[in-house]
């Protein structure tokens, strides 16, 4: 697993890259409450992670498969946030 953390004036930004294999499926797959690569029990830190995401406007999250990775871009927007 490889982790980045980047900071400027206006935000935070934490990539987590992850490798993975062919059979890996859809990233709208794994973001669904309960699905697991890993077996029973798991499965809920990425739906948790999206809930959260989505509750936040100052926070987006980038998710992807890209050459053989699992990876994913937080932003954090530091300051105020602008309510619509």
């Amino acid at each position: 697993m490889l982790t980045g953390i980047m900071k400027d004036e206006s935000s935070i930004m934490i990539i987590v890259q992850n490798s993975i294999t062919e059979e890996t499926p859809p990233v709208w797959k794994m973001k669904t409450p309960g699905y697991s690569t890993k077996g029973n029990n798991r499965g809920m830190g990425l739906a948790n992670l999206t809930e959260i995401i989505d509750r936040n406007q100052n926070v987006t999250l980038e998710t992807m498969k890209l050459n053989g990775y699992f990876l994913q871009k937080l932003n954090i927007k530091i300051g105020e946030v602008q309510n619509d």
